[in-house]
């Protein structure tokens, strides 16, 4: 049996302090049976742990390399020198707090799943980063060991990880083993935690629905019912919550009444909510009101979402960023963009793809009213992207506005196929703009000489 009682201990050098550790490891490796440890595999590390714990507050980035190599050799692995050297040296150097899983994707899946079990008490790194990389069971549940032991680790990143189905009603059982858990930003995105039916999906939202600290949540492409969902955020985390990203998921429109009141409740209850992404799902009209118009790239808005935007966005003050893009406005615009005028806090608008309008003379109309909307003296938008909305030659009425305009920083025009005479009219604004700072200009057909005329005004 193991005494449960905690001792504070007092050295007189870290030589004395690496004996003792020295000691209590072999004592432990006398008591616990390699081959015994080795057959439960990654099962439970924490009695190997608590003896030294107390290192890890004295060594570099907090002891991880001291914790590394003593799970290593009661593991029979072979410690990896490049681990603890990149920690110690590139990590601590650069106070890098967090520990990026791709530096060390080269590694077989029992080497990766030991680095993780290293975190579990690690008082350095308060963030985990793994993107587009699948990791095995072994590391899986080294991750979620982690969660369930540490008390210091902040920010977790699993995308695209091949995270099964269970993995967060695992990740529930683990924080609420867990009471000094710190996770406020965690990130699952495009990884399909909810494609196989009813019981995946309420794992999902059960453990949503726990109370957390979560103030940043991204879920997109995870395969999950966007509707159902916000019941689970109202009693989970929605007071905190600024950043939702549920983008490339499902919306039931078939349930719109009944999910409907709990959308509008969210939405009128997320006090801290700054930004939410919503694009590439298919958005009914309402859906839009109920939101309060937290918008919403590539949701197939159309005419009725070109009016629902008309009609509430000059009465929602608090919209810095919008993006609109490819969302077949269109025509629509024309009636649109006013509503954007003289609006005190939009600050960045995004609109490109939406501008397949066949009738010239309204494609004309539309991008005049979209100078105006840049030439008026109390515009505030700083940064305007038109990308990917092949204006051609048209396009360079826009681009002749930008040598008096005084308010945009930065503007995005590429894939307009503008040719050298929109390079050429580019050259004659730049040299009279003075407030401009980002110009992005790719696949735009521009020769050799239109660029040449570019960078002559760049000169002046």
């Amino acid at each position: 049996d193991t005494d449960k009682t905690s001792h504070s201990l007092r050295f007189e050098s870290r030589d004395h302090l690496s004996h003792v550790v020295s000691h209590i490891n072999f004592a432990l490796s006398r008591i616990f049976n390699n081959s015994i440890f080795a057959s439960s595999c990654f099962s439970d590390f924490s009695f190997l742990f608590s003896s030294f714990v107390f290192l890890s507050r004295l060594r570099l980035s907090g002891g991880f390399s001291e914790t590394y190599a003593a799970l290593c050799d009661y593991n029979g692995i072979s410690c990896k020198e490049e681990v603890q050297w990149d920690v110690d040296t590139i990590y601590h150097s650069q106070d890098n707090r967090e520990f990026n899983l791709l530096d060390f994707s080269h590694l077989e899946s029992r080497d990766l799943a030991v680095i993780v079990a290293s975190m579990a008490y690690n008082t350095w790194f308060t963030k985990l980063y793994c993107k587009d990389l699948r990791l095995g069971s072994e590391v899986t549940e080294q991750v979620l060991h982690t969660v369930s032991k540490s008390s210091c680790l902040e920010e977790l990143t699993l995308e695209n990880a091949g995270l099964k189905s269970d993995f967060p009603q695992k990740m529930s059982a683990a924080l609420s083993e867990n009471p000094s858990a710190v996770i406020h930003s965690l990130n699952l995105s495009h990884n399909s935690l909810d494609n196989q039916g009813t019981c995946s999906r309420r794992n999902l939202y059960v453990f949503l629905s726990q109370p957390n600290c979560l103030v940043h949540l991204d879920l997109s492409g995870t395969d999950c019912c966007v509707d159902s969902l916000y019941g689970a955020l109202l009693r989970g985390c929605c007071a905190d919550l600024s950043f939702l990203n549920l983008s490339k998921n499902a919306f039931s429109h078939r349930k719109l009444k009944d999910t409907l009141p709990l959308f509008r409740q969210f939405f009128s209850s997320a006090f801290s909510l700054t930004h939410v992404n919503l694009s590439s799902m298919k958005l009914p009209p309402d859906v839009l009101r109920s939101a309060d118009l937290f918008l919403i790239s590539t949701v197939a808005l159309r005419s009725a979402g070109a009016s629902v935007i008309q009609e509430l966005f000059p009465r929602v003050s608090s919209i810095a960023t919008l993006d609109i893009s490819d969302n077949g406005l269109d025509a629509d615009l024309l009636t649109l963009l006013p509503a954007f005028s003289r609006h005190p806090s939009l600050k960045h608008l995004h609109m490109g793809r939406n501008f397949n309008i066949k009738n010239s003379r309204v494609l004309d109309d539309v991008l005049q009213k979209l100078v105006q909307l840049i030439q008026e003296e109390e515009c505030a938008l700083q940064s305007l992207s038109l990308s990917d909305s092949r204006l051609r030659s048209r396009g360079t009425v826009l681009v002749n506005a930008l040598g008096s305009n005084t308010c945009l920083r930065k503007v995005d025009l590429s894939g307009n196929s503008m040719d050298d005479i929109g390079a050429k009219m580019l050259s004659k604004a730049l040299q009279i703009n003075t407030t401009l700072r980002s110009v992005t200009w790719d696949r735009n057909n521009t020769s050799a000489a239109g660029f040449l005329d570019v960078a002559r005004a760049l000169e002046q």
